[in-house]
C-alpha cells in the first residue's frame, strides 16, 4: 500500500516537468536538465515518504495514550463502585427547612434531599412549639438509617448472614417500644430513593416523606422541621337577627298594663313562676307578661304597652306556656310561664 501511495505521489510530481518539457521532447537533454529532473524526483518521493509515516504514526495508539485510557476507565468502575464527593469539588449547601404541616388526608409527600455523610434530624411541633412524639414508623433499614437502626452491617468473613434482612433484631424492637420526638435519618448508600412513613401521637394521618440522596446534589436539607397542625374547622355561619326597632314611649295602653309597667302591679295582683329573663301575674282572670324586647307573633297578646326597650303583653284569658321574645341585642329569648325559676 505505502508503494502504491509513494508511486502515485511520483507519477504526479514527474506530471509537471514532463508536461513542462514536452515541447522539448524531440531534443536532447542537455546535463543540467536531468539533474534538476532527478532532482525533482527525490524531493516529491520524499515529501511522499513523510507523508505516509506521518498518517501511520496517528493511526497507532501509543503506550503513554493506552495507559491513559486504562486508568480512566479504572477511575469510572470505583466512582459506580463506590461514589462519593468530588474532594476537588465544593460541598453541597445546607438549607434548614421549616414546613408549615397541615395533617390532611390527600396530602402530597414531603420531599426531602438528604447526604450519606451527614445526619439530618427530623422534628414534629404543635401549635404550641412542643415536640410531637412519633407513635410508629415504617421504612426499607436497608435504604435508610433512623436513630441507628436500618443499614444492615458488614458480616466478617465465615459469619453468617441468616435473618438480617432489614427488618430489625430484638435490640430494634425494645428501641421502637419508645416515642421519640426527633428523628436522625442518614442514607444507607451515597446514591439512594425511597420513602419514610412517620406516624405521630395524636394524629390519625401519618407524614409521609420521599428522600433522596445523590453525590451530585448541589443542596441538602438540614434540620428538618415540620409545624403540624389540622386543618382549621370552615367558619359557623352566625344568622343574626337585627334587632327589633325601639319602642316609642307614646304612653299608650290600657292604664293596668302601665301599673305592671311601673313596676307597682295593682291590688290583686298575682305574681306567676317565670324560667326565662321576664315577670308574669294574673289579674282580673287574664295574664301579663313583662319583658325586655318585642314579642314574637304580636298578634297573640290582647293588648300592649311599651317605653323604651321595655314591654308588658296582656293575654286574654290563659297565656301560652312559652312566650319568645326578641332581646335588644336580637338574641332569641323564651319565656316559660308557670314553671318553678331553678335555682
Amino acid at each position: 500500500m505505502m508503494k502504491k501511495a509513494v508511486s502515485g505521489l511520483l507519477a504526479s510530481a514527474a506530471f509537471v516537468p514532463a508536461f513542462a518539457f514536452a515541447q522539448q521532447a524531440q531534443a536532447p537533454l542537455t546535463s543540467q536538465q536531468a539533474a534538476a529532473m532527478q532532482e525533482g524526483q527525490r524531493a516529491a518521493y520524499g515529501a511522499a515518504h513523510d507523508t505516509v509515516i506521518e498518517r501511520k504514526n496517528q493511526s497507532i495508539i501509543r503506550p503513554d495514550e493506552v495507559n491513559k485510557f486504562r486508568q480512566k476507565a479504572l477511575d469510572n468502575q470505583a466512582a459506580m463502585a463506590n461514589p462519593a464527593y468530588d474532594p476537588d469539588a465544593e460541598p453541597p449547601e445546607a438549607k434548614r427547612k421549616d414546613v408549615d404541616y397541615v395533617m390532611e388526608a390527600g396530602r402530597d409527600p414531603e420531599l426531602l434531599s438528604l447526604s450519606k455523610w451527614a445526619p439530618t434530624p427530623i422534628t414534629f411541633l404543635d401549635r404550641n412549639k412542643k415536640a410531637i412524639p412519633v407513635r410508629s414508623l415504617a421504612w426499607n433499614r436497608q435504604a435508610f438509617s433512623i436513630n441507628g437502626i436500618g443499614c444492615p452491617a458488614a458480616h466478617a468473613p465465615g459469619q453468617s448472614s441468616q435473618g438480617d434482612d432489614g427488618a430489625g433484631g430484638d435490640q430494634d424492637k425494645q428501641q421502637e417500644v419508645q416515642e421519640p420526638t426527633v428523628l436522625y435519618v442518614v442514607p444507607c448508600r451515597p446514591s439512594q430513593w425511597g420513602g419514610i412513613a412517620v406516624q405521630l401521637k395524636g394524629y390519625p394521618v401519618p407524614v409521609e416523606f420521599i428522600i433522596s440522596a445523590s453525590p451530585k446534589a448541589s443542596h441538602i436539607d438540614t434540620p428538618v422541621v415540620l409545624n403540624v397542625h389540622s386543618p382549621a374547622p370552615p367558619p359557623r355561619r352566625v344568622v343574626k337577627r337585627p334587632p327589633p326597632p325601639p319602642p316609642s314611649d307614646d304612653g299608650s295602653g290600657p292604664s293596668e298594663l302601665w301599673s305592671f309597667m311601673s313596676g307597682t302591679p295593682p291590688q290583686g295582683a298575682v305574681a306567676l313562676p317565670v324560667r326565662g329573663p321576664g315577670q308574669a301575674w294574673r289579674y282580673n282572670g287574664n295574664v301579663y307578661v313583662k319583658a325586655a324586647g318585642r314579642m314574637a307573633g304580636i298578634g297573640q297578646a290582647g293588648a300592649e304597652a311599651t317605653t323604651g326597650q321595655q314591654s308588658v303583653y296582656r293575654f286574654d284569658g290563659a297565656a301560652p306556656n312559652d312566650v319568645h321574645f326578641m332581646s335588644p341585642t336580637g338574641q332569641d329569648e323564651t319565656l316559660s310561664i308557670g314553671v318553678v325559676k331553678r335555682k
